[in-house]
Parts: structure tokens; sequence; C-alpha cells
């Protein structure tokens, strides 16, 4: 616990990537999603899609939208059990901040990068490289969450359901051995001759991947499991509320865009990426893109937008804008 306990200390990390050439990268992922989404919208009748979007189905709209209320909960959930394991007691409305600032801050960064730095600006205290750590660990363990399903769905897309079911099997068994076994991600680097996997910032940071005991990582990987299906519940009604999508179609559709985008983090807040993802994928199993398109704008709208705009109010309780006890004392 006294290695644990150096979480509540302070230290900020440099910046890995000059300013000038974070406004160029920002500046060139914001023209790709204005691309893709051109070509998105170039595949529907844009009249069929508003058209889609008035007549849609309200109970199944209302039935995906209050999903967003457990699908946040879950996030929160896990986040206040992840940095307790590690050392750092926070309330729960602590992690609602610091979950809902990740949010906003990664809804304007490519690949939602900009979740690192909300999540470490909601915690009043806390070391800065085992929180911005513990993030990334978190992201690690949905992706891998993801990459169960999406390969899964791969699969069955391409192979016929003899060897698509063994390689889903091999496909789940070697995500779920990463998924308990990320400390050895702090092992290796450990031990790498390079002077840059020696400066104390990147020890404090991958450090953080060894943070969570055994029953921490279970309850993180029930945690993650809820939360994806708990997205897919959200597309399947979704797509319901424009047409009629059976629960394996969405499924295949869903894993198979969600892991998909989750490599390609090219856009700001994956604009363009998910959406054209989303009608590929989906038009292989039969959906029409109006439909598909109306799904993914809803998801995004419900998951991204609501949510950041929610942040935004916890913006005054940051930990520089808001002064810590501490602080206040001397």
């Amino acid at each position: 616990m006294e290695a644990r306990a150096e979480i509540m200390t302070d230290r900020s990390q440099p910046s890995m990537i000059p300013r000038s050439r974070r406004i160029i990268l920002l500046t060139l992922k914001a023209i790709v999603g204005i691309a893709l989404m051109y070509f998105v919208l170039r595949m529907v009748d844009l009249n069929e899609l508003l058209e889609s979007l008035k007549s849609a189905n309200l109970l199944s709209l209302g039935v995906a939208t209050s999903l967003l209320t457990l699908n946040l909960g879950i996030r929160i959930l896990k986040w206040k059990n992840m940095l307790r394991a590690a050392g750092n007691e926070v309330t729960a409305r602590e992690a609602a901040t610091s979950v809902f600032l990740g949010i906003t801050f990664g809804s304007f960064t490519p690949g939602q990068l900009g979740e690192l730095g909300g999540r470490f600006l909601g915690i009043a205290n806390g070391k800065s490289a085992h929180i911005i750590g513990l993030t990334i660990l978190d992201r690690t363990q949905i992706f891998l969450v993801l990459a169960m399903s999406g390969l899964t769905s791969y699969a069955f897309l391409v192979l016929s359901a003899g060897p698509a079911a063994a390689a889903s099997v091999v496909s789940v068994a070697g995500c779920l051995f990463l998924y308990v076994r990320l400390d050895l991600i702090q092992k290796i680097f450990s031990r790498v001759p390079l002077h840059f996997f020696r400066k104390e910032w990147l020890r404090d940071l991958l450090e953080s991947f060894n943070l969570l005991g055994k029953k921490e990582i279970v309850r993180t990987l029930l945690y993650s499991l809820a939360f994806n299906f708990v997205l897919f519940l959200q597309m399947f009604f979704f797509l319901n509320a424009f047409g009629s999508v059976d629960p394996w179609t969405a499924f295949i559709g869903f894993s198979a865009m969600m892991f998909f985008k989750s490599l390609l983090p090219l856009s700001i807040g994956d604009i363009g990426i998910r959406e054209a993802s989303t009608l590929y994928f989906f038009s292989m199993l039969g959906v029409s893109n109006v439909v598909a398109l109306s799904a993914a704008l809803m998801m995004f709208t419900t998951n991204m937008i609501l949510p950041s705009l929610v942040g935004v109010f916890f913006l005054p309780s940051t930990r520089f804008l808001k002064p810590s006890p501490a602080r206040s004392q001397q």
C-alpha cells in the first residue's frame, strides 16, 4: 500500500509532441473527418435520411436513449473502483466529474485522446502519470473487449459457421489472456535497455498497469463487458427505431464497426470513421444505408454529444480551477 499511496502526490508529465505539430495533426484529422462525412452523405438520399429520422419509432428511440444512464453509470463505477484499487480514495462525484470531463475533452480530439487529460483534471489529488496510466489501462481493457466481439464478427463475416466459431474461441481466449496479464507490458518495458524507458514519468505511467490486483482485474472485466453490452443494446434499439434488424445481425455489424473504428483514430471524435464503417459492415448484412446511418448518427448524438455538453458544467470543478484544501491553507 505504500507504493500505491504515492498516487496521492502530483507530478506533471512532459508533452511528447510539439504544439505546432499537434495543431497540424489536428487540422489534418479534421479534414479527414469532414471528407469522410461528405462521402458518407453522398451514399444516401438526404431527403430519405431526414424522413427516416422524422418517422422513427419513438419507443425504440426512448429505450436506446435511456440506456445512456446505464452506460455512464457503469463507466463511473468502473473508474471509481480502479482509482480506489490503486490507492486513490475518490467520491462518486469526483469519479463522475472525471468521466464526464474525459468525454468532453475526448469528443474534439482524434481517437478521443483528450480523455486522458480530461480524466486527470477531474481528480482533485493524484499523480498525473498514474491517473493517465489508469485511463490508458481502462481504454486498453475496453479495446480488448471490443477485439473479442470484433474478431468474432469478422470470423462470421468471412468464414462458414464451423471455422468461424473456432476462430472466435481462439480470439476471445487470446484477448482474455492479454486482459488479465496487462501487467506484462510494464515488466517488458522495464527491461528494455533504452534511456527513454528509464524516464521517471514513463515508469510511473507504466506502473499503473500493475496497480490492480486479481480481484480488481476480474471486476473491471465484468464492468467492461457490461459497458460493451449496453452499447450493443443501444445500437440494436436505434437500428430498430428506423428499420427491422434481428439481434444477431445487429451484433455482427455493431461489433465489426466498433473494433474497426478503434483501430483507426484518424479523425476528431471518430467522425466519418464511425459512419463509414457502420454503412460498410451493415451493408454486407443487408441493412440499408439509411437505417445504418440513422442509427450511427443517433449513437454519436446520444453517447458523445449529450455527455460532452454535461461535462462542460463540470469544468469549474477541475483541479486547476478549484483550489485544494492544502492550497487554501497556504
